[in-house]
């Protein structure tokens, strides 16, 4: 592990993030009642940059990621894996960050969180393009989960709740299923199935090599690098829900992926890994999600909805939850909404328990 000098940041107030009974998430997430009240902080949060060391075909590289601890000591601990060409900021937005940082909020909450950019992306190990395989992607999920379990990171955590968003969400759910070793499952932006043409037309279609980016054009990338054209990213969002500063800083921070890692994880067999999967699992997606939500995708029209669309594809004794956010597309995080986002993540994880 290295880091740099700590760093702490105000704590910012919860809203509802306990206040649900646990009846209401046996199955159908209904998300905070109206009466809930703000839980506050009992001080702020503190932050540093950590490395974790990862093998990969032989070749060991490092995870970049971003270690933020509560004010009182805990085991718990969120890993956060942003999606496809977005980097650890997604989980932890630079901007009003009261209203857009995850981080911000669960460490408010009282977890531990772990924001890494991903294999190839950010400021990760970025091996051949090739190697980038998701398959591979999944392992190194993998090892850091290890990593926190076995206190590679200074403390030793009992319970690791992974949360994936779009891609990272893809990995994450094959990285639970096919190692079983996290006690709870968020996948935002995501379903078992989704929109195979609106994928390929809006995202693929959309992408060029790295290099070809001023941001990326002296990184010495290989080919199988690419990031989003500029001007193309706004397939993200719901722009009526969304603040033009934000969109705009999402385009500034756009990483880099492999292509490899798509186009594998595509063709793997995550429906198989996710049938193995039995923790609990909660499933966020915007109800105007274009991937993954209404024609050729899930059944975003209620939470119930969802839940239930999405329960056969677990495991028989997973616990397999829903909330769709209403305003929202596929960058949940980065909408006008994120802050209820948010809070249904946090009251879910507040009733999965602390074992597996």
């Amino acid at each position: 592990m290295s880091h740099a000098h700590l760093q702490k940041r105000p704590s910012t107030a919860v809203a509802g993030l306990l206040a649900l009974q646990s009846a209401l998430l046996t199955v159908v997430f209904s998300g905070p009642p109206a009466h809930a009240r703000s839980l506050p902080a009992d001080g702020p949060s503190t932050c540093h940059p950590v490395t974790i060391k990862v093998t990969v075909d032989k070749s060991t590289g490092p995870i970049a990621g971003r270690l933020c601890q509560p004010a009182q000591p805990t085991s718990r601990i969120q890993l956060l894996v942003p999606g496809f060409t977005f980097g650890k900021e997604y989980w932890d937005f630079p901007y009003k960050p009261g209203q857009y940082s995850y981080t911000a909020a669960a460490n408010a909450s009282g977890w531990a969180t772990l924001a890494i950019d991903r294999l190839g992306s950010g400021s990760s190990w970025h091996p051949k393009g090739s190697q980038v395989t998701f398959q591979n992607s999944a392992s190194v999920i993998h090892q850091v989960v290890q990593a926190l379990r076995h206190g590679q990171l200074g403390a030793t955590y009992d319970h690791v709740a992974l949360a994936g968003h779009s891609v990272g969400a893809h990995a994450s759910v094959y990285e639970a299923g096919t190692y079983n070793d996290v006690d709870a499952l968020i996948a935002t932006g995501w379903s078992s199935v989704w929109n195979a043409d609106h994928v390929k037309k809006r995202v693929a279609d959309n992408l060029v090599t790295a290099t070809s980016d001023p941001k990326f054009k002296d990184t010495g990338y290989d080919a199988d690098y690419v990031t989003s054209k500029a001007g193309t990213r706004n397939v993200y969002f719901v722009t009526s829900h969304a603040d033009p500063a934000v969109m705009s800083m999402d385009e500034q921070l756009k990483q880099s992926s492999s292509q490899i890692e798509l186009s594998s994880g595509l063709t793997a067999d995550v429906k198989a890994a996710a049938k193995k999967i039995n923790v609990p699992v909660l499933l966020v997606d915007g109800d105007q999600d274009p991937f993954f939500c209404g024609e050729g995708a899930a059944d975003c029209s209620s939470n119930a909805a969802l839940a239930a669309f999405e329960k056969p594809y677990f495991g028989p004794r997973a616990t397999v939850s829903a909330a769709v956010e209403t305003g929202s597309g596929h960058a949940l995080q980065l909408q006008t909404g994120a802050s209820r986002t948010t809070q249904d993540m946090l009251a879910f994880l507040g009733h999965t328990g602390t074992a597996r």
